[in-house]
């Protein structure tokens, strides 16, 4: 890696726009995150920028392409200024490091409201006006599938009778049901806290967004609120949920939303999306050999059974999650 890096570090040295950006001077690494990519800081005469090596993910061109169309909808995304020769890897803004994970508790009201106003701009788009593939039946089967191979089979070596495919094919029909009915919105896929960048200005910085997509409305939201690295006050949630309805409601397409409606979207929406999470959780720790991720599989598995509790008709599944949490991981 440090060979690439460092012919990446000549062609910016070459660029003709170096009296802009400036001459690199050092880069340092930066801590990886739950994907496929790695970033690097870069610091230069002018300014520092970040280094995205996206040579191992296949969703280069579409982070690119989103990239454009969030800044020309005035998204407060990474801006960027130089694409390297024979090599996935960009030179984009540097947002800092100020992520939402690490700030202080007096501060969760303020930025948790500008990230759900985000949140209520995104949803104002009309989606049909975008190219952004749809939230389909096809991704919540394989995404279940991502749950039971990787959490049920690989992680909790557990074997699969009829029974459990039978609970979790209802579980998908609930949930493409549910879906089908809600509100299409564009969604990030991924807004949580290690994806937002407290900023200068009000918004937040979004990164991760290559994924996006027109999905459920509530389904960012409750990425936001049910967070697997941060621990929310169900008072907190409650607060928001209102802040985020009232905002919703005031944009006509969603005057008839009440609050009972947008829970049953973001409570569904955030259970597929918290059981998708416990496969991807496993997957990292098992093939990826990140184990760092499987700490906060227990949070994961409290949010689910959190949710759970409205929903009495998925006792199954609660149950077979409770069954599931005595066996031993491999």
């Amino acid at each position: 890696m440090l060979a690439s890096i460092t012919k990446l570090m000549h062609q910016l040295k070459e660029h003709p726009n170096t009296n802009i950006i400036g001459t690199p001077t050092r880069i340092e690494n930066i801590a990886g995150d739950a994907s496929l990519r790695a970033y690097y800081r870069v610091f230069t005469t002018k300014q520092t920028y970040i280094l995205m090596d996206s040579s191992q993910d296949p969703s280069f061109e579409r982070f690119k392409h989103l990239t454009d169309y969030f800044l020309k909808n005035n998204f407060n995304v990474p801006k960027i200024f130089f694409e390297f020769a024979d090599t996935q890897a960009l030179l984009i803004s540097d947002f800092g490091d100020n992520l939402y994970s690490e700030l202080k508790k007096s501060e969760f009201n303020e930025h948790y409201l500008y990230a759900m106003e985000t949140l209520v701009d995104l949803a104002a788009i009309n989606p049909t006006t975008t190219t952004m593939p749809i939230f389909s039946d096809s991704l919540i089967q394989s995404q279940m599938l991502l749950f039971k191979e990787w959490y049920l089979m690989q992680y909790k070596s557990m074997p699969i009778n009829s029974t459990i495919d039978s609970i979790l094919s209802s579980l998908v029909d609930t949930f493409e049901s549910v879906f089908k009915n809600a509100p299409q919105v564009i969604v990030h896929m991924d807004y949580h806290s290690r994806n937002l960048i407290k900023t200068t200005s009000h918004s937040p910085g979004l990164i991760d967004y290559q994924d996006a997509r027109i999905g459920p409305i509530g389904y960012d939201a409750a990425s936001l609120w049910f967070d697997a690295y941060i621990e929310h006050s169900d008072a907190d949630i409650d607060k928001w949920v209102q802040q985020y309805l009232e905002r919703l409601q005031a944009i006509p397409k969603f005057s008839f939303l009440t609050k009972d409606l947008l829970l049953e979207f973001c409570y569904m929406s955030g259970l597929q999306r918290l059981i998708k999470i416990l496969g991807i959780f496993a997957r990292l720790k098992i093939m990826y050999k990140k184990p760092a991720y499987e700490q906060y599989i227990p949070k994961v598995i409290k949010d689910i059974n959190y949710i759970l509790q409205f929903y009495p008709k998925l006792n199954d599944f609660k149950t077979l999650l409770s069954d599931v949490a005595t066996t031993e991981v491999a």
